[in-house]
């Protein structure tokens, strides 16, 4: 029987704003915007009280859950009259950065794990690895906005490294990857 209940985690609400608002940005205020901006919330919505809670404690079901959170922007810039490669640029970029943010947050969980499945410094180094490879592919086809997007995610997750933040520290970090995806939300519309 599905859950009634809206989730409760902030990333997934952050992920899912973030997705639609750089979207919106950029495509564009338009009818065609709004629509397909609002019918993407209550699409996402109605399938996260569906799924959260199978979600929840299963971290490839997290992974797959951020990537799909990414990929919820592509309608609307789609619907808006985005370019083939505009939509895939932004939504590629979006991706990257994102699960970079997961691996950040799975990375603050294995330093506290009794028993580590993976090491903290290969989930933070390789969330790096993403948006650094994501973004010289992006300035390789031209696509600067979306490079910048993914540069500005690699200083914030090499600080983050440095830091090398703990479970103790979620609230800290969570602040931090909210900030980093509206602010990658807006310079993806530059």
């Amino acid at each position: 029987m599905p859950s009634s209940r809206l989730p409760n985690e902030h990333g997934f609400w952050v992920m899912l704003c973030a997705s639609v608002l750089g979207a919106g940005l950029r495509s564009g205020l338009s009818w065609r915007t709004l629509v397909s901006s609002c019918l993407v919330l209550g699409v996402s919505t109605l399938v996260a009280v569906r799924f959260h809670r199978a979600i929840r404690g299963r971290e490839a079901a997290q992974l797959g859950a951020t990537a799909g959170l990414a990929l919820a922007g592509a309608p609307i810039e789609w619907v808006s009259g985005l370019s083939t490669p505009e939509v895939l640029a932004g939504t590629v970029a979006r991706l990257a950065i994102f699960l970079g943010s997961a691996l950040v947050v799975r990375s603050a969980f294995a330093r506290s794990a009794r028993v580590r499945a993976l090491s903290s410094g290969a989930l933070q180094w390789s969330a790096l690895a993403i948006v650094t490879l994501t973004g010289g592919l992006l300035t390789l086809e031209h696509r600067f906005s979306e490079a910048r997007a993914c540069a500005l995610a690699g200083v914030v997750y090499i600080v983050l490294a440095l830091g090398k933040p703990t479970v103790k520290q979620l609230k800290p970090l969570g602040l931090t990857l909210a900030g980093l995806a509206l602010t990658t939300a807006v310079v993806l519309a530059l």
